[in-house]
C-alpha cells in the first residue's frame, strides 16, 4: 500500500516550483523556465530532486572574486569582482521545507485513514 497521496504531494511541489520561479533572477528567463522538481513516492520512501540550470546555485550563493569576498563556496579564479549572493533558493527552501513533515502528513492522512479504517454494516468502525 502506498501511504503517500502522490497527487497531493506533487501539487505541493508544483506550488513550490511556481514560488521559486517567481523568485528567480531573470535575464533571459532560461533559469526560471529550467526550475523543476522530480519526485517518486512509494510505501516506504519519498525521493525528490530539484533541478535547474547549473548557474542558479551561483546566483543563489554568490561567487567570490579575488578582491571581493562574499563567503561563497564558489570563487572566480581570475576575476577581481565577485557576484553578490541573491539567496533566492535557500531562503525559500529553508522556510518551506521546515514544514515538509506536515506537508507529507497532509498528503498521507486521507489515504492512511481510508486504508486502515473500515466500517461494518451496523456503522461500527474498526481499525
Amino acid at each position: 500500500m502506498d501511504i503517500i497521496d502522490g497527487q497531493k504531494f506533487q501539487k505541493y511541489l508544483q506550488e513550490l516550483v511556481t514560488q521559486l520561479r517567481n523568485r528567480a533572477p531573470v535575464d533571459t528567463g532560461d533559469l526560471k523556465r529550467s526550475i523543476s522538481f522530480q519526485s517518486t513516492t512509494s510505501n516506504t520512501s519519498i525521493k525528490t530532486q530539484l533541478s535547474m540550470n547549473y548557474y542558479g546555485l551561483f546566483q543563489d550563493k554568490g561567487v567570490n572574486g579575488r578582491l571581493e569576498q562574499f563567503g561563497s563556496p564558489y570563487s572566480f579564479k581570475s576575476r577581481d569582482k565577485g557576484l553578490k549572493p541573491q539567496n533566492w533558493i535557500a531562503a525559500k527552501l529553508d522556510t518551506d521545507l521546515s514544514d515538509i513533515g506536515d506537508k507529507i502528513l497532509e498528503a498521507s492522512w486521507d489515504k492512511i485513514v481510508s486504508e486502515l479504517v473500515t466500517s461494518d454494516e451496523a456503522g461500527k468502525w474498526s481499525f
